[in-house]
């Protein structure tokens, strides 16, 4: 039972860290076209 609860969190984890790590790059890809601007 406590498997079954950590792993759903742990893909979830994943899944978010993946998201931010996107959002942060394309974050600075857009202040860096602004720069460039």
């Amino acid at each position: 039972v406590v498997i079954q609860k950590i792993l759903p969190k742990n893909i979830t984890d994943e899944r978010n860290l993946r998201r931010s790590r996107l959002g942060g790059i394309k974050q600075l890809s857009l202040m860096a076209g602004l720069v460039a601007k």
